[in-house]
Protein backbone atom coordinates (compact mmCIF):
# COMPACT_ATOMS: atom_id res chain seq x y z
CA UNK A 1 0.00 0.00 0.00
CA UNK A 2 1.11 3.51 -0.64
CA UNK A 3 2.31 5.98 1.80
CA UNK A 4 0.04 9.18 2.69
CA UNK A 5 0.68 11.78 5.16
CA UNK A 6 -0.88 13.77 7.87
CA UNK A 7 0.49 17.12 7.97
CA UNK A 8 -1.33 18.25 11.03
CA UNK A 9 0.96 15.58 12.88
CA UNK A 10 3.55 15.24 10.46
CA UNK A 11 3.11 11.50 10.60
CA UNK A 12 3.33 8.76 7.69
CA UNK A 13 0.61 6.17 7.29
CA UNK A 14 -0.11 3.15 5.08
CA UNK A 15 -3.57 4.03 2.43
CA UNK A 16 -5.09 0.45 2.26
CA UNK A 17 -5.84 -0.44 -1.27
CA UNK A 18 -8.03 -2.83 -3.21
CA UNK A 19 -6.44 -5.92 -4.51
CA UNK A 20 -8.21 -9.29 -5.97
CA UNK A 21 -7.93 -10.60 -2.21
CA UNK A 22 -9.69 -7.52 -0.30
CA UNK A 23 -11.97 -5.75 -3.85
CA UNK A 24 -13.42 -2.76 -2.67
CA UNK A 25 -17.18 -2.87 -2.20
CA UNK A 26 -19.04 -1.35 -5.40
CA UNK A 27 -21.51 1.09 -4.34
CA UNK A 28 -25.04 0.87 -3.87
CA UNK A 29 -27.16 0.32 -7.16
CA UNK A 30 -29.20 3.41 -8.71
CA UNK A 31 -30.94 4.10 -11.60
CA UNK A 32 -29.50 6.30 -14.63
CA UNK A 33 -30.50 9.48 -14.16
CA UNK A 34 -32.03 9.91 -16.72
CA UNK A 35 -33.88 6.93 -17.05
CA UNK A 36 -33.13 5.23 -20.37
CA UNK A 37 -36.10 6.00 -22.89
CA UNK A 38 -36.13 3.19 -25.51
CA UNK A 39 -34.46 0.12 -27.02
CA UNK A 40 -34.94 -1.16 -30.45
CA UNK A 41 -34.29 -4.41 -32.17
CA UNK A 42 -35.28 -5.99 -35.81
CA UNK A 43 -38.63 -6.13 -35.25
CA UNK A 44 -39.72 -4.53 -31.90
CA UNK A 45 -39.36 -1.11 -29.60
CA UNK A 46 -39.23 -1.65 -26.13
CA UNK A 47 -40.26 1.27 -23.81
CA UNK A 48 -42.17 2.30 -20.80
CA UNK A 49 -45.82 2.40 -21.22
CA UNK A 50 -47.79 6.29 -21.56
CA UNK A 51 -51.17 6.89 -20.86
CA UNK A 52 -51.99 6.69 -24.67
CA UNK A 53 -50.96 2.61 -24.53
CA UNK A 54 -54.08 2.27 -21.73
CA UNK A 55 -56.62 0.61 -24.89
CA UNK A 56 -53.94 -1.58 -26.56
CA UNK A 57 -52.83 -2.80 -23.16
CA UNK A 58 -56.58 -3.35 -22.17
CA UNK A 59 -56.80 -5.48 -25.23
CA UNK A 60 -54.42 -7.28 -25.26
CA UNK A 61 -55.12 -8.66 -22.01
CA UNK A 62 -58.91 -8.64 -20.88
CA UNK A 63 -59.69 -10.68 -24.11
CA UNK A 64 -57.22 -13.13 -23.89
CA UNK A 65 -57.34 -14.16 -19.87
CA UNK A 66 -57.05 -17.31 -20.14
CA UNK A 67 -54.44 -17.79 -22.76
CA UNK A 68 -52.54 -16.29 -19.55
CA UNK A 69 -52.92 -18.64 -17.08
CA UNK A 70 -52.15 -20.10 -15.43
CA UNK A 71 -48.83 -18.62 -15.50
CA UNK A 72 -49.54 -15.04 -14.94
CA UNK A 73 -51.75 -15.26 -12.09
CA UNK A 74 -52.21 -10.75 -12.10
CA UNK A 75 -54.57 -11.08 -15.18
CA UNK A 76 -57.13 -12.34 -12.63
CA UNK A 77 -57.43 -8.56 -11.04
CA UNK A 78 -55.35 -6.60 -13.44
CA UNK A 79 -56.71 -4.50 -16.43
CA UNK A 80 -60.37 -5.75 -15.46
CA UNK A 81 -61.73 -2.39 -17.15
CA UNK A 82 -60.29 0.44 -19.37
CA UNK A 83 -60.45 2.63 -16.30
CA UNK A 84 -58.13 -0.09 -13.84
CA UNK A 85 -55.94 0.11 -17.12
CA UNK A 86 -55.53 3.90 -16.55
CA UNK A 87 -54.78 3.07 -13.04
CA UNK A 88 -52.62 0.64 -13.69
CA UNK A 89 -50.63 2.84 -16.19
CA UNK A 90 -50.63 5.85 -13.58
CA UNK A 91 -48.79 3.01 -11.23
CA UNK A 92 -46.24 1.61 -13.62
CA UNK A 93 -45.18 5.31 -14.58
CA UNK A 94 -45.33 6.60 -10.29
CA UNK A 95 -43.33 3.42 -9.97
CA UNK A 96 -40.25 4.65 -12.79
CA UNK A 97 -40.37 8.06 -11.53
CA UNK A 98 -39.68 7.02 -7.62
CA UNK A 99 -36.52 5.22 -6.35
CA UNK A 100 -35.96 3.68 -4.17
CA UNK A 101 -39.66 1.88 -4.71
CA UNK A 102 -41.81 0.42 -2.08
CA UNK A 103 -40.89 -3.49 -1.56
CA UNK A 104 -44.46 -4.11 -3.27
CA UNK A 105 -43.81 -1.93 -6.27
CA UNK A 106 -40.54 -3.26 -6.78
CA UNK A 107 -41.63 -7.09 -6.46
CA UNK A 108 -44.76 -6.52 -8.74
CA UNK A 109 -43.73 -3.61 -10.72
CA UNK A 110 -40.18 -2.59 -11.33
CA UNK A 111 -39.10 -1.15 -14.56
CA UNK A 112 -42.23 -2.28 -16.61
CA UNK A 113 -41.65 -2.00 -20.36
CA UNK A 114 -44.05 -2.90 -23.58
CA UNK A 115 -42.89 -4.09 -26.57
CA UNK A 116 -44.38 -2.28 -29.69
CA UNK A 117 -43.94 -3.21 -33.17
CA UNK A 118 -41.57 -1.73 -35.02
CA UNK A 119 -43.81 -1.66 -38.27
CA UNK A 120 -47.42 -1.30 -37.20
CA UNK A 121 -47.22 0.13 -33.47
CA UNK A 122 -48.84 -2.65 -31.67
CA UNK A 123 -48.30 -4.08 -28.50
CA UNK A 124 -46.57 -7.58 -29.24
CA UNK A 125 -45.64 -8.50 -25.84
CA UNK A 126 -44.82 -7.10 -21.60
CA UNK A 127 -41.61 -7.16 -20.15
CA UNK A 128 -38.89 -5.20 -17.55
CA UNK A 129 -37.00 -5.34 -14.65
CA UNK A 130 -38.01 -6.22 -11.34
CA UNK A 131 -37.24 -7.96 -8.17
CA UNK A 132 -34.15 -5.42 -8.14
CA UNK A 133 -31.46 -5.82 -5.42
CA UNK A 134 -29.48 -2.79 -5.19
CA UNK A 135 -27.55 -3.93 -3.16
CA UNK A 136 -25.96 -6.81 -5.66
CA UNK A 137 -26.90 -4.67 -8.81
CA UNK A 138 -29.16 -7.73 -9.89
CA UNK A 139 -32.70 -8.14 -11.19
CA UNK A 140 -34.79 -10.00 -12.70
CA UNK A 141 -36.61 -9.88 -15.93
CA UNK A 142 -40.07 -11.23 -17.03
CA UNK A 143 -42.16 -11.27 -19.97
CA UNK A 144 -45.39 -12.35 -21.54
CA UNK A 145 -46.47 -12.47 -25.00
CA UNK A 146 -49.69 -11.88 -27.04
CA UNK A 147 -51.54 -14.66 -27.58
CA UNK A 148 -51.49 -14.13 -31.47
CA UNK A 149 -48.00 -13.36 -31.61
CA UNK A 150 -46.43 -16.46 -29.62
CA UNK A 151 -43.92 -18.97 -31.55
CA UNK A 152 -42.67 -16.18 -33.87
CA UNK A 153 -39.62 -15.80 -31.49
CA UNK A 154 -40.63 -12.70 -29.92
CA UNK A 155 -39.97 -13.70 -26.77
CA UNK A 156 -36.26 -14.53 -27.41
CA UNK A 157 -35.48 -11.24 -29.38
CA UNK A 158 -37.26 -8.97 -27.08
CA UNK A 159 -35.43 -11.02 -23.64
CA UNK A 160 -31.84 -10.44 -25.34
CA UNK A 161 -32.22 -7.19 -26.39
CA UNK A 162 -33.22 -6.21 -22.48
CA UNK A 163 -30.10 -8.13 -21.60
CA UNK A 164 -28.19 -6.36 -23.67
CA UNK A 165 -29.95 -3.18 -22.25
CA UNK A 166 -29.83 -4.18 -18.96
CA UNK A 167 -26.10 -5.10 -18.86
CA UNK A 168 -24.72 -2.11 -20.47
CA UNK A 169 -22.94 0.25 -17.94
CA UNK A 170 -24.76 3.73 -17.44
CA UNK A 171 -21.92 5.85 -18.67
CA UNK A 172 -23.49 4.35 -22.04
CA UNK A 173 -26.31 4.37 -21.89
CA UNK A 174 -27.79 1.06 -20.24
CA UNK A 175 -28.99 -0.05 -16.54
CA UNK A 176 -25.49 -1.00 -15.28
CA UNK A 177 -27.09 -3.99 -14.03
CA UNK A 178 -24.19 -6.31 -12.85
CA UNK A 179 -26.35 -9.76 -13.11
CA UNK A 180 -29.66 -10.28 -14.69
CA UNK A 181 -31.82 -13.30 -13.47
CA UNK A 182 -34.88 -15.66 -14.89
CA UNK A 183 -37.11 -17.84 -13.28
CA UNK A 184 -39.82 -20.18 -14.76
CA UNK A 185 -42.26 -22.74 -13.71
CA UNK A 186 -40.52 -25.86 -15.00
CA UNK A 187 -44.19 -26.79 -16.60
CA UNK A 188 -44.22 -23.97 -18.52
CA UNK A 189 -41.94 -24.98 -21.83
CA UNK A 190 -42.82 -21.82 -23.64
CA UNK A 191 -41.00 -19.19 -20.78
CA UNK A 192 -38.26 -22.14 -19.97
CA UNK A 193 -37.88 -22.01 -23.59
CA UNK A 194 -36.62 -18.65 -23.65
CA UNK A 195 -33.14 -18.02 -21.59
CA UNK A 196 -32.30 -22.07 -22.97
CA UNK A 197 -32.44 -20.47 -26.40
CA UNK A 198 -30.22 -17.54 -25.57
CA UNK A 199 -27.49 -20.20 -23.60
CA UNK A 200 -27.98 -18.76 -20.09
CA UNK A 201 -26.48 -20.28 -17.30
CA UNK A 202 -29.31 -22.71 -15.45
CA UNK A 203 -28.80 -22.10 -11.80
CA UNK A 204 -31.61 -23.47 -9.82
CA UNK A 205 -33.75 -26.39 -10.17
CA UNK A 206 -35.60 -25.82 -7.01
CA UNK A 207 -38.26 -28.97 -6.77
CA UNK A 208 -42.13 -28.99 -6.06
CA UNK A 209 -41.59 -24.95 -4.71
CA UNK A 210 -44.67 -23.50 -5.96
CA UNK A 211 -47.79 -23.94 -6.22
CA UNK A 212 -49.70 -23.43 -9.38
CA UNK A 213 -53.72 -23.33 -9.57
CA UNK A 214 -54.64 -25.89 -11.97
CA UNK A 215 -51.37 -27.57 -11.81
CA UNK A 216 -50.28 -27.95 -7.93
CA UNK A 217 -47.00 -28.21 -6.77
CA UNK A 218 -44.46 -27.26 -9.86
CA UNK A 219 -40.51 -26.79 -9.52
CA UNK A 220 -39.15 -23.58 -10.39
CA UNK A 221 -36.12 -23.16 -12.61
CA UNK A 222 -33.52 -20.12 -12.79
CA UNK A 223 -30.93 -18.67 -14.86
CA UNK A 224 -28.82 -15.87 -14.98
CA UNK A 225 -25.84 -14.19 -16.55
CA UNK A 226 -22.96 -11.54 -15.83
CA UNK A 227 -22.48 -8.59 -17.26
CA UNK A 228 -19.25 -9.99 -17.83
CA UNK A 229 -20.58 -12.82 -19.77
CA UNK A 230 -22.96 -11.19 -22.06
CA UNK A 231 -22.29 -9.03 -26.21
CA UNK A 232 -24.18 -6.19 -25.49
CA UNK A 233 -23.41 -4.77 -28.70
CA UNK A 234 -24.87 -7.79 -30.22
CA UNK A 235 -27.64 -9.62 -27.80
CA UNK A 236 -25.55 -12.73 -27.21
CA UNK A 237 -23.07 -14.48 -24.65
CA UNK A 238 -19.66 -14.06 -25.21
CA UNK A 239 -19.13 -17.31 -24.64
CA UNK A 240 -21.94 -19.74 -25.80
CA UNK A 241 -20.10 -22.59 -24.28
CA UNK A 242 -19.91 -21.46 -21.14
CA UNK A 243 -23.55 -21.97 -20.18
CA UNK A 244 -23.56 -25.72 -20.70
CA UNK A 245 -26.82 -26.06 -22.24
CA UNK A 246 -27.29 -26.82 -26.00
CA UNK A 247 -29.48 -24.37 -28.02
CA UNK A 248 -33.19 -25.19 -28.32
CA UNK A 249 -35.96 -23.60 -30.42
CA UNK A 250 -36.61 -19.90 -29.31
CA UNK A 251 -40.70 -20.61 -27.94
CA UNK A 252 -42.25 -17.13 -27.57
Amino acid sequence: SPLGADPRTRTWYLVPMASPVNPARPPEWAPPSPLPGSRQTARLTLRPYTPTDARALYEAIAPHREAYLPWLPWVRFCHLSPDDTDHQIARFMNAWASWPMSPADNAQIGFILGAFSRQTGELIAGTGFNRIDADRANAEIGYWVHPAHRRKGYAAELTAALLSWGLTPQARGGWGFRRIHIFANAANAASAGVPRTLGLRQELHAVSDRWEDGLGWCDTLGWAVLATEWDTANDRLLRPSSAGHPARPAAG
